[in-house]
């Protein structure tokens, strides 16, 4: 038998995680910049792309619940791994132009395997390095960030010299393969590091207790306020991030701005947001508990908003400093899984349970982001939607970031 994953070195315990890491948000970032050449092929108007922008965010809210069940049956790293070959099967199928159904399917795929990863790897953060969840949620993030900048940045320039936005958006299966490598020393023929507690382990661990007595001492997730106050700031926070990823492109193009460049401004975005993602750890330390970095994020997304609507001429230093926010705001809201929880078993339930119900609100802001786009306001005006959210965000900041008791 393989050795366990709690005898793998701390290293490539590390190396496992930032890979997966590097590979779930590359493949949606790429999309962006070249949904105007999407559209054109495939004659999809604004409000359609907003549906195919949508899908994978809506696979997380309906595949996040079942995460945790899926970990229970396979074990935490078999799923993994089996969310990296839905993800290598999703990136290839959507590039196939031929098949025209691929786009769709392959998207959808994607969500899925993009699902798993999200729900999972703040559960492997808790179980492999539990006195550095910050650090090592900080460094992931800072991987996801650094590879959805190079994607958004590099596939404008790779469609040019392709002459095909498939490949330039198919290509980045490349780092899916080789997380599938990294991982591969994390299986073994007994997982013991699944989410869920199996049948026969609570049949244990109850005893002589009724189902009834063990049901409350661990109540429902879903009755928690801890709990809702971390999927809403969550699902603020996300929706944000994932209009401007999906739309700013577009709306810079509206305005007159070259493909190239709005590609690079969105890679400026994420590649910004890579210094906010390894100064969080030490901002959620400022004070007595997590308030001050759930709601300066917020704030300075908001302030960036602002500025682009007010002052355009200054957009590359609006987008830097929404760069910073999102990226700033995405290390708190993971963090806060882990924070909040009293044990990686209760992390995983209420690691499924927020990003349910946060990438459902995603899905219908980026529905809704479409379709305002397409009827009712064009260009920068669109921005009025996350500005909106922003400001929302900064309230719930307020009770995200307040200290509970540990969820069980």
């Amino acid at each position: 038998m393989q050795p366990s994953s709690s005898s793998i070195r701390p290293r490539l315990l590390l190396a496992g995680i930032l890979l997966v890491a590097a590979n779930l948000r590359a493949s949606i970032s790429a999309v962006g910049p070249v949904l105007p050449n999407i559209s054109e092929d495939t004659t999809l108007g604004a409000a359609e792309l907003g549906v195919l922008v949508a899908i994978p965010v809506l696979g997380f809210a309906l595949v996040s619940p079942i995460v945790s069940h899926i970990s229970q049956f396979l074990g935490a790293d078999r799923t993994v791994q089996l969310a990296l070959l839905i993800l290598l099967l999703g990136i290839v199928g959507r590039s196939m132009s031929w098949f025209n159904a691929g786009l769709w399917f392959g998207t959808a795929a994607i969500g899925v395997a993009i699902a798993i990863g999200n729900v999972l790897l703040p559960v492997a953060t808790k179980r492999d390095f539990p006195d550095r969840i910050s650090l090592v949620t900080g460094q992931y993030i800072a991987v996801q960030s650094i590879f959805a900048a190079l994607a958004s940045g590099l596939v404008v320039p790779i469609m040019h010299a392709t002459d095909s936005w498939e490949l330039a958006i198919g290509i980045w299966a490349v780092p899916v393969v080789l997380a599938l490598v990294t991982w591969s020393p994390r299986l073994t023929k007994s997982d013991p590091h699944g989410l869920a507690i199996p049948k026969n382990l609570l049949q244990t661990r109850m005893g002589q207790e009724s189902k009834e007595s063990y049901a409350t001492k661990n109540p429902s997730i879903w009755a928690s306020w801890p709990a809702w106050h971390v999927a809403v700031y969550f699902q603020l926070q996300s929706s944000i991030f994932y209009i401007l990823m999906n739309w700013l492109p577009v709306v810079e193009q509206s305005s007159g701005v070259a493909p190239t460049t709005a590609g690079l401004h969105l890679s400026m975005f994420l590649a910004v947001g890579i210094v906010a993602n390894l100064s969080a750890p030490a901002i959620l330390k400022v004070g007595n508990d997590e308030r001050f970095a759930t709601v300066v994020m917020p704030l300075l997304m908001t302030v960036s908003l602002l500025g682009m609507l007010a002052i355009p001429a200054l957009q590359a230093l609006w987008v830097a400093i929404s760069g910073v926010a999102a990226g700033g705001a995405m290390v708190v809201s993971l963090s806060l899984i882990s924070l909040r929880a009293a044990n990686s078993t209760a992390a995983g339930r209420l690691s499924s349970m927020v990003q349910s119900v946060a990438y459902l609100g995603v899905a219908l802001a980026l529905i809704l982001s479409g379709w305002v786009q397409d009827t009712i306001a064009s260009g920068s005006q669109l921005l009025f939607l996350p500005l909106g959210l922003a400001v929302m965000q900064v309230v719930a900041g307020v009770l995200a970031g307040q200290r509970s008791t540990p969820i069980s």
